[in-house]
């Protein structure tokens, strides 16, 4: 199962992405469930990078992907809120293979 988990903090703004796990809905490379659950988070941050003067720290590894320092400017907001609705939706579709979860934290 894939496990996205959004750290917020005391004012409701994203400062952390953690998804880790594999969806195992079909055989690696026929898995649209892994694959649209990574496009969304991939497009996303590559659109931070690229749309807005911030750059998160970002680990990525197979099954990881582990995101801290996100900046709490509207651009950079909205695209996390972005990221959210998305994966809610795959989420709503198959959530035997994806759960997606927000937490309070620094």
């Amino acid at each position: 199962m894939i496990r996205a988990t959004f750290t917020v903090n005391e004012n409701a703004h994203y400062v952390a992405f953690h998804m880790e796990g594999h969806a195992d809905f079909d055989v690696h490379g026929k898995d649209i469930v892994c694959a649209g659950a990574s496009a969304i988070a991939y497009g996303i941050f590559n659109s931070i990078f690229a749309l807005t003067n911030t750059k998160p720290e970002v680990e990525i590894k197979d099954g990881l992907m582990d995101v801290q320092n996100i900046a709490e400017t509207n651009d950079v907001q909205l695209l996390m809120r972005s990221l959210e609705v998305s994966l809610k939706t795959v989420e709503e579709e198959y959530s035997e293979y994806i759960s997606i979860s927000k937490r309070r934290g620094e």
